[in-house]
């Protein structure tokens, strides 16, 4: 009788019922394959969710770098939850004292240029941009609020921005 544990850890067959020490016996030809197939299918698995993460990485830093540059404020924060809600963050944004009408038609714009800009987005649901303020004091304390959230749902953005809505 054999042990599957030892056989699966060290390539060989453990004897467990032997009356001296225990013995290794080779592993057969169809078992070589068989842990073969199995690792390269792990392998495999593995690197296509490698390949996924990266390209989703990948798009939100775009993401970033094109509000950035529409905005002319760099401290933005992008977000990505579950594949399925994407958060865009105005951290400290001079704008974010703008009247509620003004910062609600930026955050639309945001929102559609961060929705145009993912690839993955037929599993968009929701695009949130929030405006953010964010202290530190004596180095160690921080002080995060959100000082105003604007939530569009996919349906919303799927349309491009109505024509003469100028970029702020």
């Amino acid at each position: 009788m054999t042990n599957g544990l030892p056989r699966l850890l060290t390539g060989k067959r453990l004897r467990i019922m032997s009356t001296g020490p225990a013995s290794y016996v080779p592993l057969r030809g169809r078992e070589i394959v068989a842990v073969c197939l199995v690792t390269i299918l792990m392998t495999g698995a593995g690197c296509q969710s490698v390949k996924r993460m990266a390209a989703v990485v990948g798009e939100l830093r775009d993401v970033q770098s094109e509000v950035v540059k529409v905005t002319g404020h760099d401290e933005v924060t992008v977000n990505l939850s579950n594949g399925h809600f994407l958060a865009v963050g105005l951290v400290n944004a001079p704008s974010a004292e703008w009247p509620k009408e003004r910062r609600q038609s930026q955050a639309r714009e945001i929102a559609q240029l961060a929705y145009d800009k993912i690839h993955s987005r037929v599993s968009l649901d929701t695009v949130v941009v929030t405006y953010v303020a964010h202290r530190k004091y004596l180095l160690v304390f921080d002080y995060t609020n959100g000082l105003d959230s604007f939530a569009f749902k996919a349906s919303e953005l799927e349309h491009p921005m109505p024509e003469g809505t100028a970029r702020k």
